[in-house]
């Protein structure tokens, strides 16, 4: 019971006193390409420690992926921050979410390709990157196509005794 007050009262302290630093100029993650094509999305929380003229001391990976972690964290780095009457450095919480959203054409490869773009989003300690899903081919519909051709046989075929199906291997 007794910590619980604590806490309740730390939580209070916390809302009636705003963080002393914010961001000024986020420097925007990249999806790491890996990443986005085995379709890695999650959480990766960092503590940062942020010196008083704003720029970032040092950055430690709380929990998360660790190839979603290298690129919040190259980006966190890199990031500016506002701190309003700070005298020594300030412990800064932040988290990046990484999302692979959206649906891909059943034939992208064949199809004439779209260009999407990651988006990224931003509030207060809280990024949020959003990358398409990538094409990877080949696709099912050139998988489909070279099905349908591997089951013609050849004329050199029609005069020999044991001749069969050859498959396509697709690359």
């Amino acid at each position: 019971m007794f910590s619980f007050l604590i806490t309740l009262a730390v939580a209070s302290a916390l809302a009636q006193n705003p963080l002393p630093a914010e961001i000024a100029v986020l420097s925007e993650p990249a999806y790491p390409n890996m990443a986005e094509i085995a379709g890695i999305s999650g959480d990766v929380e960092l503590r940062l420690s942020i010196r008083p003229d704003g720029s970032v001391e040092s950055v430690t990976q709380l929990n998360g992926s660790p190839i979603l972690g290298r690129a919040a964290m190259d980006s966190a780095r890199q990031t500016r921050f506002v701190c309003h009457g700070c005298d020594a450095n300030v412990i800064y919480s932040m988290t990046y979410t990484f999302e692979v959203k959206g649906t891909q054409n059943r034939c992208c490869c064949s199809s004439e390709p779209t260009v999407a773009e990651q988006k990224v989003t931003q509030s207060a300690g809280h990024v949020t990157v959003t990358a398409p899903p990538v094409c990877i081919c080949p696709d099912a519909c050139t998988i489909e196509a070279a099905v349908k051709a591997s089951r013609f046989r050849s004329a050199k075929c029609l005069y020999l005794w044991k001749c069969g199906h050859h498959r396509v291997m697709v690359e």
